[in-house]
C-alpha cells in the first residue's frame, strides 16, 4: 500500500475502479487495506458497499451469499450463533483424530521447554496411543495392547473407555479411570492448549 500512497489514497482508488464498474478489482484493493489496517472504517465501509454490490449482481447463490454475509460483517452486522460441537460429532471422531485435534491446539511457544508422555489404552479397541509432546509439538502413535514401545516409558498411563475419554477432554475428573503414574502430566499437557477455534469468522483478520 506504501506505493500507491497508504490507506487513504488506496481506498481513493478503489472507489474509482467501483464507479467505473470494476468491482472485483475495487474489491481487492480494499481488501488490502482492511486485512493491513482493520481499523480503518472507510475502507470497511467502502468494502461492504462493493460486495453489496457483487452480491447483488451474483446469479449463483453461492457467492450471493458469500458477499452479502461479508458486507454483514464488514457493517458488524452478522448475528451471533451457537458455534459449539454437537457432542456426537465429536464422539464419532476416530482417536487418531482427537489427538490430532489436541495437536493443532498445542501453544508452540509456550510448550517449548515441555516434555511429557502419556499412554492412553482405550479398552474398546485393545490398543494404546502415546502422545508425546517435545519440542512445542504434540506427537502420536499407535501399537496393539501388549506391545512394547520403544523409547521411554510413559510418565502417566490411562486405561478407559472411550465414553470416559470424551468426558476427560471435557474437563470431567478422572473418575473411574485406570490411572498409573502422575496425574499432574495431563494438567501440564492441558495447560498448553490454545481453546479451540470451532469456526472462525468469514472475512477478519
Amino acid at each position: 500500500m506504501e506505493c500507491l500512497g497508504g490507506g487513504d489514497a488506496v481506498v481513493a482508488r478503489a472507489r474509482e475502479y467501483a464507479a467505473a464498474g470494476d468491482l472485483r478489482f475495487a474489491a481487492t484493493l480494499l481488501d488490502h487495506v482492511v486485512l493491513a489496517e482493520p481499523g480503518h472504517s472507510g475502507a470497511r465501509g467502502e468494502l461492504a458497499s462493493v460486495y453489496r454490490r457483487l452480491g447483488y449482481a451474483s446469479a449463483d447463490g453461492g457467492r450471493r451469499n458469500a458477499y452479502l454475509t461479508a458486507a454483514l460483517e464488514l457493517q458488524g452486522e452478522l448475528p451471533k450463533t451457537d458455534r459449539a460441537v454437537a457432542p456426537e460429532a465429536v464422539s464419532a471422531l476416530a482417536v487418531d483424530q482427537i489427538v490430532d485435534s489436541l495437536a493443532a491446539r498445542v501453544n508452540g511457544p509456550r510448550a517449548w521447554e515441555m516434555h511429557l508422555v502419556m499412554d492412553w489404552s482405550l479398552v474398546e479397541e485393545s490398543r494404546v496411543w502415546r502422545l508425546t509432546l517435545s519440542n512445542g509439538a504434540l506427537t502420536s502413535r499407535s501399537f496393539a495392547e501388549g506391545e512394547q514401545p520403544p523409547g521411554a516409558p510413559a510418565g502417566l498411563s490411562l486405561t478407559l473407555s472411550r465414553t470416559q475419554l470424551m468426558a476427560m477432554l471435557g474437563g470431567a475428573p478422572l473418575e473411574g479411570v485406570d490411572l498409573q503414574g502422575d496425574p499432574a502430566i495431563l494438567g501440564r499437557l492441558v495447560s498448553v492448549l490454545d481453546a479451540p477455534d470451532l469456526m472462525p469468522g468469514p472475512l477478519a483478520p
